[in-house]
């Protein structure tokens, strides 16, 4: 049942990403384009820092509905090569449900607002597959494996300090670029929420 769960979840978020891209076809300049891909990345980049920090962070296993979704983050600190066991339906299939929910408003938004939400959606639901990758040790094609080594896409030797105990930094898991940022705000945050 979860498998055809994952299946539904990427075929929803992909039909959806090709009825933005039918729909709003030609209504985002060339120009505009390459300037949003770019800041989709930086947000999909964030985002799945801010989702991992929460999930790390935030509730226990047992807490109802968030539970079934925090403990494959918990479980992961105790055994970081369980990643490794999920093929690429079961790595991306969770994140696709999440880029659905985020990807349906976008029909009503504006050309270039809806162009950026899929492209952050498109970059966001495969986080998981490159932090795949750095457990991995490398990604599994040349391409993928030369943007890790230039600070593209998440390195093995950067997501490796997020497994240090307490795993308290090195929460995204796209590229890293947030990592400097969010290790310094994400722990003041923290006590911050805790004060209230």
């Amino acid at each position: 049942m979860k498998r055809w769960q994952e299946i539904l979840g990427i075929t929803l978020c992909w039909l959806i990403q090709a009825g933005l891209v039918v729909r709003f076809w030609g209504r985002v300049p060339l120009w505009v384009m390459l300037p949003l891909v770019l800041l989709a990345f930086v947000l999909a980049d964030l985002i799945s820092a801010l989702f991992h920090w929460f999930f790390d962070t935030w509730f226990e296993v047992d807490t109802p509905v968030l539970g079934p979704i925090i403990r494959p983050f918990r479980e992961h600190h105790t055994d970081p090569l369980s990643i490794l066991q999920h093929d690429l339906i079961g790595t991306a299939g969770p994140a696709c449900w999440l880029g659905v929910f985020a990807l349906v408003p976008a029909f009503w938004a504006a050309p270039w607002l809806a162009f950026l939400l899929s492209w952050v959606a498109t970059f966001a639901t495969q986080a998981d597959t490159v932090h795949q990758w750095s457990h991995a040790r490398g990604a599994p094609f040349g391409w993928a494996r030369w943007l890790q080594r230039h600070g593209v896409l998440q390195s093995p030797e950067d997501h490796d300090r997020h497994h240090v105990p307490p795993h308290k930094q090195g929460w995204a898991t796209l590229a890293g670029w947030w990592n400097p940022v969010l290790d310094r705000a994400l722990p003041y945050l923290e006590r911050v929420i805790r004060a209230f």
